[in-house]
């Protein structure tokens, strides 16, 4: 690959980029079918969809540019994508980790991809090429709006287990004789924690210990 010039290595990123795209709309469906939550399944379509509309875009700015960006093979994205269709392979993966393990990877593409875009629109930028920036800018915004949607989905699927970790450890500080829900002390139990330096900012017990046996204070 010989590069003469700013305008050569912004051609040579934008066919690796197509190069991604093509293998993400290829393989990725083939992990929708491992994935076992309405969450993990819409997050993963959702990705591929993307991919075909960055790959449409990357049509245009082949036009506009009057190159042509044959698909190069994007050695990241393979590697990527071989680690979900190992993760898929194992039959010891629980269905919930299986799940946010596949929501995680396919937030790394998304990320990883991301970066090259924002290269080749510097690059476009400094040739003046203004429909290309154009357009480089839309695929960045709807991969920043595709990267919040991942957050929420992992964040949907996450949070259940940390909730009701959380909820049976209030379950231990709160005694018998009171008539006070688990529940209602839940937010005490984290600040008190908190405060002992043992839970994070999630309410998860960083350090894999059980809270006291004893009543929270201002109850005495």
């Amino acid at each position: 690959m010989k590069l003469r010039s700013l305008e050569d290595l912004m051609v040579a990123q934008l066919k690796t980029l197509r190069g991604a795209e093509e293998q993400i709309v290829n393989i990725l469906p083939k992990f929708t079918k491992s994935a076992t939550s309405s969450e993990a399944i819409a997050g993963l379509q959702a990705q591929v969809r993307e991919s075909k509309d960055q790959r449409a875009r990357l049509t245009q700015i082949a036009d506009d540019l009057g190159r042509k960006l044959s698909p190069r093979g994007c050695d990241p994205v393979t590697g990527m994508l071989e680690e979900m269709r190992i993760l898929t392979s194992s039959k010891k993966t629980d269905p919930l980790t299986l799940d946010v393990a596949l929501l995680s990877s396919a937030q790394r593409l998304l990320r990883h991809r991301m970066n090259a875009y924002r290269h080749a629109r510097t690059l476009a930028e400094e040739k003046g090429s203004v429909r290309t920036v154009e357009l480089l800018d839309e695929a960045l915004a709807e991969q920043a709006k595709a990267d919040l949607e991942l957050n929420k989905r992992l964040l949907a699927l996450i949070k259940p287990p940390i909730t009701k970790k959380v909820t049976k450890l209030a379950e231990k500080v709160v005694k018998p004789r009171r008539s006070r829900r688990p529940a209602d002390v839940v937010d005490r139990l984290l600040r008190v924690e908190s405060a002992n330096g043992k839970i994070d900012q999630n309410g998860v017990n960083a350090a894999g210990e059980e809270a006291p046996q004893s009543t929270p204070p201002g109850d005495s």
